[in-house]
């Protein structure tokens, strides 16, 4: 099995976080490690991405304090994810739903990726162990969400992701990692050159009526997918290429 996926929940290195994906036709939970998988695109089936995201958010606010874990929240419907409005671990205590609110948070998510990616270099440590190293101000993990940004029609996409996604690479091992979801992305579109650029893992839920383009990279393997299944994809720095089916979670548990 590839080494960006695990089965392996509860022995997992403390150096690691991870994203639980979905399940083999065996039974077995596969996570994959956010250090490993960078910048996440999520497409398909609308109502499948919202309850992932809101899965995403549950598990992970409840494995982590809020001095440990921070969630930026983007979306064009703020009443999407109106049960975390009073979550301790969203960033400044509220939910992104008016572009100049998502556009200022960008703004400010490049300074602290920035600022980290230089503090780390200067002390020529990674995000743990500089976390490792300070009794105090510690580095908490950011999750920045975007959902689903194609329905943010008040600015044109192309701008919305400049200021959403470039500059990302700076976020690299810091501790800071975007996931962007749409359902309704097509690769002929402007953002495909920043996607491609920076997010080298898709995850493509079912879909009843399948788009033009799929989110994945050169593959059709979302075609063949059943509605209780999403397909993983993830591209290493080696450039090998890593795809794999799985079941759908059950996100009420």
């Amino acid at each position: 099995m590839h080494s960006s996926i695990s089965h392996n929940l509860k022995n997992t290195l403390k150096d690691k976080f991870l994203l639980p994906l979905g399940q083999t036709d065996e039974g077995c939970l596969q996570v994959a490690d956010f250090f490993e998988l960078e910048h996440i695109l999520i497409g398909g089936d609308k109502d499948k991405l919202e309850s992932y995201l809101k899965f995403i958010i549950q598990k992970l606010s409840s494995k982590y304090s809020s001095e440990e874990l921070q969630f930026i929240i983007n979306t064009h419907d703020k009443s999407i994810f109106c049960e975390f409005e009073n979550l301790p671990h969203l960033y400044r205590g509220k939910i992104n739903s008016t572009m100049p609110e998502i556009l200022s948070n960008a703004q400010n998510l490049y300074r602290i990726y920035r600022d980290r990616h230089d503090l780390l270099a200067a002390s020529n440590m990674d995000f743990f162990k500089y976390n490792e190293s300070r009794i105090s101000e510690k580095l908490p993990l950011i999750v920045a969400i975007t959902h689903d940004y194609s329905l943010l029609k008040t600015l044109e996409e192309h701008h919305l992701i400049c200021n959403l996604a470039s500059k990302a690479f700076y976020a690299k091992n810091t501790g800071v990692f975007l996931i962007i979801s749409t359902s309704n992305y097509f690769a002929t579109s402007f953002s495909k050159e920043f996607f491609e650029a920076y997010f080298s893992t898709r995850i493509a839920f079912f879909k009843k009526v399948t788009p033009k383009s799929s989110v994945l990279i050169n593959s059709n393997a979302d075609k063949l997918l059943l509605g209780n299944q999403l397909v993983f994809q993830h591209i290493d720095k080696s450039k090998q290429q890593t795809i794999q089916k799985l079941r759908i979670l059950n996100y009420e548990k």
